[in-house]
Parts: C-alpha cells; structure tokens; sequence
C-alpha cells in the first residue's frame, strides 16, 4: 500500500512539474498549444520569432510552411503582416510597432490552419517599471 501511494505522488508530482514547463519552450520564449502543434514566441525589439512544434515540441521544417500575424491595437484597429522563414524551423516578422495589445500567429501546415493569442509581454512588462 505504501509503495502505491508513493508511486502516485510522485506521479502527480511529476506531471505537475511537467505541467509549469508548457509555459516555455526550447528558445525560452513564450509556449502555447494549437491543437496538435505547439507555437513558441520570442522577441521584443524590432522583430518577433516564432517557433512551430508537434505536441511533444519536436521542431517542425519550415519550407512548406506558410504564415501570418495579425497585430492588435484596439477594438478597431489591426495590421496583418506576412510571416517570414527564418533559418530551417522558425518564422520572423518585423514589428509594425511594439504598442500591440496582443498578436495572432497563423500557420498553414499541409491545411490545416494552426493559431494561438499572445499578449504583448513586452509592453505589459514596460508599464510595470
């Protein structure tokens, strides 16, 4: 009996600690799951990256990937700007300008249509100085 309810907790101990990992990926940037797919965001100055990832954050080729990210500034205002390859697995874009409340990345992997929201952590982390 103990050696059961100590397996569990150290199961549950490590999913938990699994769990807080998601929050980060491989690049140290922001990790959020679509779907089958994870997308890392890293970046403030001048241009963002984007990284794309199956479920278990496995880097996925970039060359017959395409994208775009939506920026918004406000309830009326938005600017779409087409992602670009950058090296063999990530995606960069340049920063119309960095008072977006938030960014949309979307991936078109073989049709399927991969998305996630991202605050802008870089202005959020400017007004708290």
């Amino acid at each position: 009996m103990k050696i059961t309810i100590t397996v569990f907790i150290l199961l549950l101990f490590n999913s938990t600690l699994n769990a807080q990992q998601d929050d980060y990926g491989p690049h140290k940037g922001r990790l959020k799951k679509s779907g089958n797919y994870r997308i890392e965001l890293i970046g403030c100055n001048n241009y963002l990256e984007f990284y794309l990832f199956d479920v278990d954050t496995q880097a996925i080729d970039n060359s017959s990937i395409i994208g775009n990210v939506i920026f918004i500034y406000d309830a009326k205002s938005s600017l779409n700007k087409p992602l670009m390859h950058y090296g063999i697995d990530g995606f960069t874009v340049q920063i119309p300008t960095n008072t977006f409340l938030y960014c949309k990345p979307s991936f078109n992997v073989n049709g399927v249509i991969v998305t996630a929201k991202f605050e802008n952590e870089c202005q959020i982390n400017a007004n708290k100085n």
